[in-house]
């Protein structure tokens, strides 16, 4: 008869001779209290519409060049709640934008399916910061617990989609959205994001 295999059943929680390695999720906790706020301001400035869409687009990929470039080791916790509350905010602006574009009220600076790419982007490097906030000792966290799971791969895909941004949305109009590529990269990235939830 084949063996039967115990049920796994997770050991205690690990105990450190120094307070100061145990995680304190007490960062993670307030930095969701203002994303979500900030997430709610971005809805409102977009539907206010305080300026165009487009503009939201490239502050977040300016973001994001920053913190990959020069943001790698920066551990000030108000630095850090800022850069939650940033992509929290392009997140609204983003969430706004799309179900604008979905309903075709977006107006002649509708940034399309882009936003979908600031969403997952956003919540991508979000989950990556509070995972880590909540499993790793205080002084270990810092902006690369935002930036660090940005392979250059990543990086690539996203400097390229900087230019077919800038190329399609000013000399192609009329190509601009490809319905079915639009599925199958939402698909994708929402399928990748719970690959690295799960992991």
């Amino acid at each position: 008869l084949p063996e039967r295999h115990t049920p796994y059943e997770p050991g205690p929680e690990p105990e450190y001779t120094d307070e100061h390695e145990y995680p304190d999720p007490t960062l993670a906790h307030q930095s969701a209290r203002v994303a979500a706020g900030a997430l709610i301001g971005g809805i409102i400035a977009s539907q206010a519409e305080l300026c165009p869409a487009t503009w939201f687009i490239w502050s977040f990929l300016a973001v994001h060049l920053a913190g990959v470039v020069f943001l790698t080791d920066y551990a000030g916790e108000t630095g850090l709640v800022a850069l939650c509350a940033t992509f929290g905010l392009h997140s609204g602006v983003a969430l706004s934008e799309l179900a604008l574009w979905t309903l075709g009220r977006d107006g002649e600076d509708s940034v399309g399916p882009w936003s979908l790419v600031v969403i997952f982007a956003s919540v991508l490097y979000l989950h990556s910061f509070w995972t880590e906030c909540m499993t790793l000792p205080p002084d270990y966290i810092t902006s690369i617990s935002l930036f660090f799971p940005m392979f250059p791969a990543f990086n690539a895909a996203l400097a390229l989609s900087c230019v077919e941004l800038f190329l399609e949305w000013r000399y192609f109009p009329e190509n601009k959205v490809w319905g079915i590529a639009v599925f199958i990269g939402g698909g994708l990235m929402a399928c990748g994001e719970g690959l690295i939830a799960s992991a």
